[in-house]
């Protein structure tokens, strides 16, 4: 591949990767998504320059980014359960509270 083309990756993953750190500093579960297409781009890259050391590190990065990416969906899904038990119970309160004062 022509060095033109590895630096075209690099800078598109270069950008990716400052896009999902916003996204990561706004709490968007997305910003994992991001990291990831990121650093198969500097996979790629040192792939086409036999860097085995950023190899070794983009492999675990991308490992990381799915874990992660997992792991905050579940922590989404469980924080929107709880919320919905805590508004039911908000609910039943007022309507106990409601039939208590008379009319």
């Amino acid at each position: 591949m022509s060095p033109f083309t590895t630096t075209l990756i690099e800078w598109g993953a270069t950008l990716l990767s400052l896009y999902g750190f916003w996204l990561c500093i706004q709490h968007r579960s997305s910003c994992f998504v991001v990291f990831l297409v990121a650093d198969l781009g500097w996979f790629a890259s040192a792939w086409m320059n036999s860097h085995t050391s950023l190899l070794a590190q983009q492999g675990v990065y991308i490992l990381l980014n799915i874990v992660g990416y997992v792991m905050w969906r579940k922590d989404e899904r469980l924080r929107e359960e709880l919320e919905r038990i805590e508004a039911r119970e908000l609910e039943a309160a007022a309507v106990e509270e409601e039939e208590l004062i008379p009319h």
